[in-house]
């Protein structure tokens, strides 16, 4: 796929804006969770369903208002888009606290699969109901199939430093910006497709 200059810088800038909002929210929803758990705090579904609906809120917050920066002038309804990511990550991560003491149970490869790919289903059912109203004829599919995409890699990345870091338990900043990359990567080659092929309204 051959992208122009525009497009380029495009794809360069929701980059780097996914990667602020990544890295910013990050460090404060993993430390937490992390602190709480080794103090015993992860004892009942309740708690991991707590911190998973507050770490998608924080995520879904700064990475949508990272981004609808970079959409301005590109695309309409951006209030909207920052509403969907909210809405995205916060709901995401509620069921994400419940799968993830669920598979404690089960230990099921499967059940870690949709674990990796549940924040890209539903940040990408909310935001692809967004880019439908700023777009002609966008399909609904592409967005929530490409959020799904990226978000399995960049947390099977972001869970592979946490899990090999031997001086703390925590994600060092390189693999904050390395996972945050890939999510901006693959969404904004998603989003240029998507401005050079269809009409905003």
């Amino acid at each position: 796929m051959d992208f122009n200059k525009n497009e380029s810088r495009f794809i360069r800038r929701w980059t780097v804006a996914t990667v602020v909002g990544f890295t910013l929210g990050s460090p404060f929803t993993l430390g937490v969770i992390v602190l709480h758990g080794m103090g015993g705090g992860f004892e009942n579904v309740s708690t991991y369903i707590k911190f998973g609906t507050l770490a998608g809120l924080i995520l879904g917050t700064l990475i949508g208002f990272c981004q609808k920066l970079t959409l301005i002038g590109q695309a309409s309804r951006l209030n909207w888009w920052i509403r969907a990511s909210i809405l995205g990550g916060t709901l995401g991560g509620f069921i994400l606290g419940g799968l993830l003491k669920l598979s404690g149970k089960m230990n099921s490869d499967l059940i870690f699969l949709v674990i990796l790919a549940m924040p890209g289903i539903i940040i990408g059912i909310a935001q692809s109901f967004v880019l439908m109203k700023s777009f002609k004829k966008a399909p609904l599919w592409g967005c929530i199939s490409v959020n799904i995409i990226a978000w399995t890699v960049t947390q099977h990345v972001l869970f592979s430093g946490i899990l090999s870091s031997q001086l703390y338990p925590g994600p060092t900043l390189l693999t904050l910006l390395f996972s945050g990359a890939i999510l901006g990567l693959i969404t904004g080659i998603y989003l240029t497709w998507l401005l050079s092929n269809f009409k905003k309204e």
